[in-house]
């Protein structure tokens, strides 16, 4: 992964007037976007400061190298600033930061080295006084900035242009982020496998946080201490890695199963000259943008077998901010042939119709496993938000790994976090109370702009669980259906619902799968009556915990209410309530399915009660309906 980085890092021009210094810090250091505003705080009338804007283009924005000190409350690496705005907070940096800048700057000033020059000017444009003085002219003139936004700010004229202030710059880079002076023992970087000085924190100061060690204490005889010895790396690695995420993190962003990820593709030994890692960017755009890679999939095969390379992608969950921080996942060595495979499978997947499936999907199968992320969330908005954090995260990241490896994982985690969403579902406040029996059963219309986002309700999510249950199971990531003998509904439209998409492969799964389209019947009926559907759904299915040995309670107090309301004079009723009674008969009590499963086949038999049972085609006939 880190040899990912460094291979995407841009390149340090040989040929060029611009002195080599200058164009090592351009590599390494932070600049304005062309385009956008950068600030030059420099005298203004009465012995004020003025901050005075200009617009950079391509060139005049490598005048504002900026990197970040090595701590929040460090002085400022040279006199480019960044200028944050937290209406909390006020304007950053703060006066405690701004005073230990220029008390540094004045002994840098005084130190007689060829960067001394810089700092003198520096201090002399911000004009006369003590450092509490300037301190507070620098700070209003922070503060009179018209900006929300982060912006660039030069303490005088900007000096990114400056050989002796880069080598200064690239000096303090290397000592004070890398911990690499002339005093540090050489040693074999693990990465380049040179003789080199080798930095303890040179990842961190290359602004990528691995070493988090929240888990030290699974490892018996780990010495935290020394944590960060194995991660020490030459400067020159680190400056790669630095350069790679300053500059094109953007480009390697996406979001992975619905969390912000780095895909950074890796080619193996590439040939001189070849156009391997040209045509791996180009699958990456087209991940990022859930489009599929079939086209740019086939250049960079041919490209490879020209050039005896090989292709991989490394995917690293992390917070992608001003540094990599936060890591809470990885996946590497992904083939690139496996992205292709992904593309034409999800193609398929995509016209995939009918049975318990979707009408109306909320968006498409793609490279980013989107639908993972809308599947796998827990609903009610800032009452369940704590609940849709680490753990539900972990699923999603292991279930984006299984696709992308090809490797199988087991059904059971995922159904303990679908029930677990189920119950959130039956509790969910944000549905009013006479919406909820139609929020259960049917999905919702259409949206009524073309290409407006599909809205998911209750009924719509378990079809779309179900949807990518299937999928999984497609892929074989999942276990396959078994191909035991099970019964054969006598009613024609259980029969459309009872297809593989539907994962019912046992007369027990049937069963739970019949009484929830049953019970979703029941809980319409009760809405016209004014009946408070959501007390009932909770009372009688246990708030999401029954299992298979209640399935015969919940299905004889259903009888009973079906009775009570005279509903199986309804010819469509009577069948479905037929196959149900047989089912029973042939399993007797004792039903062996878990919460889990017994939960997850009831909901998704609840959501097609509103198929099963469509008021527009109830027979207003002498039989009567209800």
């Amino acid at each position: 992964m880190l040899r990912a980085l460094i291979q995407l890092a841009p390149k340090v021009t040989t040929a060029s007037d611009v002195p080599l210094a200058v164009r090592e810090l351009q590599v390494v250091a932070e600049f304005p976007a062309a385009g956008e505003r950068a600030y030059i705080i420099e005298p203004g009338p009465g012995g004020t400061l003025r901050a005075t804007a200009i617009e950079v283009d391509e060139s005049s924005r490598f005048r504002f190298p900026f990197r970040r000190p090595p701590g929040p409350r460090s002085p400022q690496i040279g006199p480019i600033l960044k200028r944050t705005m937290d209406p909390k907070k006020g304007v950053g940096p703060n006066a405690t930061t701004i005073a230990a800048t220029l008390a540094h700057f004045e002994s840098l000033a005084n130190a007689g080295a060829p960067a001394s020059r810089v700092y003198r000017a520096v201090l002399d444009s911000l004009g006369a006084g003590t450092a509490v003085e300037r301190t507070a002219r620098v700070g209003e003139a922070l503060a009179a900035i018209p900006e929300k936004k982060t912006v660039y700010v030069s303490l005088g004229t900007p000096p990114g242009d400056d050989a002796d202030y880069a080598a200064h710059v690239l000096e303090v880079v290397s000592s004070e982020l890398y911990g690499i002076d002339e005093a540090t023992p050489l040693a074999r970087c693990p990465i380049c496998q040179r003789n080199a000085r080798l930095g303890a924190n040179a990842l961190r100061g290359a602004k990528l946080n691995f070493l988090n060690m929240d888990n030290h204490g699974f490892f018996a005889g780990f010495d935290v201490d020394r944590a960060s010895d194995r991660f020490a790396v030459c400067a020159a690695c680190a400056s790669a890695i630095a350069s790679t995420y300053i500059h094109q993190r953007a480009k390697l962003r996406a979001y992975i199963a619905g969390a912000s990820a780095l895909v950074l593709p890796y080619i193996v030994a590439p040939a001189a000259g070849g156009y391997a890692a040209r045509t791996a960017a180009d699958i990456l755009d087209k991940i990022r943008t859930g489009k599929g890679t079939d086209a740019a999939e086939g250049d960079l095969l041919s490209d490879l077998a020209e050039e005896s390379s090989l292709a991989s992608f490394h995917i690293l969950w992390a917070t992608t901010g001003d540094s990599l921080d936060d890591v809470t996942g990885f996946i590497t060595d992904v083939p690139c042939t496996r992205l292709g495979i992904l593309s034409a499978r999800n193609k398929i997947a995509n016209a995939w119709t009918g049975g318990v499936l979707p009408m109306r999907r909320a968006r498409p199968f793609d490279l980013r496993l989107s639908l993972v992320a809308d599947v796998f969330a827990h609903p009610g908005g800032k009452r369940t938000e704590r609940r849709n954090g680490l753990r539900l995260a972990a699923v999603r990241k292991q279930i984006a790994r299984s696709v992308y490896l090809a490797a199988p994982m087991a059904v059971g985690p995922l159904m303990h976090e679908l029930r677990d969403i189920i119950a959130d579902y039956l509790v969910d406040p944000t549905v009013e109370e006479r919406y909820v029996a139609s929020n259960f059963t049917f999905e919702p219309p259409p949206p009524k702009k073309a290409g407006a986002e599909v809205r998911m309700n209750a009924a719509s999510w378990i079809r779309h669980a179900a949807l990518l249950l299937h999928y999984l199971r497609d892929l074989e990531v999942l276990p396959p259906m078994t191909n035991a003998e099970r019964y054969v509904p006598r009613s024609e439209r259980l029969q459309k619902l009872v297809t593989p998409p539907s994962g019912i492969d046992t007369d027990e799964k049937m069963f739970a799968f019949v009484t929830g389209i049953l019970f979703g019947r029941v809980l319409v009926e009760q809405s016209k009556k004014g009946v408070n559907v959501r007390s009932n759904a909770l009372t009688w299915l246990r708030r999401g915990t029954l299992t298979g040995r209640d399935l015969p309670g919940l299905y004889v107090k259903i009888r009973e209410k079906f009775s009570e309301y005279e509903s199986e004079r309804w010819s469509v009723l009577r069948d479905v309530v037929t196959d149900a009674s047989e089912l029973g008969r042939r399993l007797g009590t004792n039903i062996s399915l878990d919460a889990d499963t017994a939960m997850y086949f009831i909901f998704l038999g609840q959501a097609l009660a509103g198929d099963v049972f469509n008021p527009k085609e109830t027979p207003m006939t002498a039989e009567g309906a209800p």
